[in-house]
Parts: C-alpha cells; sequence; structure tokens
C-alpha cells in the first residue's frame, strides 16, 4: 500500500511531537526534534508552493531563520553544558 505525501507528512509529525514530548529531560534531544519540526514545516510550504504556482524565495527566508534558530539553539546547550556540565532539564528545578 503506497501512502501519500501528506499522510507520510502526517506521520513524521506526529513523530516528531511524541519525541519532543518522550525526550523532554535532554535539551540537545528536544532541539533535534524541532529542527526535525522545523524541516518538516519547510517541506509542506515547499511543496504547497509549488504545487499553487507561487514564488519558493519565501523558503529560503523560513530557511534562514531556522538555520539561526537552530545556531543559537546550539550556542545556548554549550553555555549550559560548559557551566553546569550536563544537559539534562534536572538542573532547572527550582526546588532544590
Amino acid at each position: 500500500m503506497m501512502l501519500s505525501w501528506e499522510s507520510m507528512m502526517f506521520f513524521i509529525f506526529i513523530l516528531s511531537v511524541y519525541l519532543y514530548i518522550n525526550f523532554h529531560k535532554h535539551i540537545l534531544m528536544m532541539l533535534l526534534t524541532l529542527e526535525l519540526l522545523m524541516l518538516l514545516i519547510y517541506l509542506m510550504m515547499m511543496i504547497n508552493f509549488s504545487l499553487m504556482g507561487l514564488n519558493l524565495s519565501l523558503g529560503l527566508y523560513y530557511l534562514s531563520v531556522s538555520v539561526c534558530d537552530g545556531a543559537l539553539g546550539l550556542s545556548l546547550l554549550v553555555k549550559l553544558i560548559r557551566t553546569w556540565s550536563s544537559d539534562g532539564m534536572n538542573l532547572f528545578n527550582m526546588y532544590n
């Protein structure tokens, strides 16, 4: 049985949301799943824009913002690991 691209995109979206919820204790895994969601949104935008015959330059703007977001997240992760020597979310426990 061949799946359509819409059902495959929906499956990948549900999988990435599940992974984001499941790996909420590690910041690196949360960042990776957020990047997966960003790429999925970019892919859906490009498919829809090409089917409608619209200009594809908006996708490049979205992709550049997505890359800047990923770089900012990784730099904050490096700062967190250098400061606390871990990437776990238990560092932010307010009841210690």
